[in-house]
C-alpha cells in the first residue's frame, strides 16, 4: 500500500472554507497561545476540549506538520483496506479521514464539541460517510481490527484508566 500522506493545503483549505469569515490568519499562527488563552478564560483542560475554538487551529497545525504519517505508517503496515478501525479521540478526525479515503472502514468517536462539528462537516465537504460514537452516550462496541488513540491518552484525567 502507498503510503498515507497529510496535504497541508488541503487541511488549511477546508478550515478556511469551514470557518469563512471568522478564520483568522494571526489564531493559526498563534495557536499556542490561543489555546493558553482560553485555557486561563475557561480554567480547566477538560472544558477547553470540549468546547475550545482555537482548538481548531491547533488540531490543523498538528495535521499540518506531517508529525503523524511515521505511525499511519505504521497503523497501514499492521492492517490493510477494508479493514475495520477505530479512531478514539479523532478530534478534527484528519487521521481517520486519511484512511478512510485509503479504503479503511473508519469509525470516530469522541465527545460532542466544535472539533467533532468540523469532523462532521468535512466529512460530508468530502463526500464520506462514517459512524461516530459519541463517548458521552456510549463507548464503540467491539469487534474492530485496530483501534488508535493519537494524541490523546496523555489528556486523559486517568491515563491508565483510559487504558483500561
Amino acid at each position: 500500500m502507498d503510503d498515507i500522506r497529510v496535504d497541508p493545503d488541503r487541511e488549511l483549505a477546508e478550515l478556511r472554507e469551514y470557518l469563512g469569515d471568522d478564520y483568522r490568519l494571526a489564531r493559526l499562527q498563534r495557536h499556542q497561545v490561543g489555546m493558553e488563552e482560553e485555557l486561563a478564560q475557561l480554567g480547566d483542560p477538560q472544558r477547553l476540549y470540549r468546547e475550545s475554538l482555537a482548538y481548531l487551529y491547533d488540531l490543523t497545525v498538528f495535521a499540518m506538520s506531517r508529525t503523524k504519517e511515521p505511525y499511519l505508517d505504521a497503523l497501514a503496515a499492521a492492517v490493510q483496506p477494508p479493514a475495520r478501525v477505530l479512531d478514539y479521540g479523532c478530534g478534527i478526525g484528519s487521521d481517520g479521514l486519511l484512511l478512510l479515503e485509503a479504503g479503511y472502514r473508519v469509525e470516530f468517536a469522541d465527545f460532542a464539541s466544535p472539533s467533532t462539528q468540523y469532523l462532521r462537516w468535512r466529512m460530508q465537504h468530502r463526500g464520506l460517510d462514517a459512524p461516530f460514537h459519541d463517548l458521552d452516550r456510549a463507548p464503540p462496541g467491539g469487534g474492530f481490527d485496530l483501534a488508535f488513540a493519537f494524541d490523546v491518552i496523555e489528556h486523559a484525567p486517568d491515563a491508565l484508566a483510559f487504558l483500561g
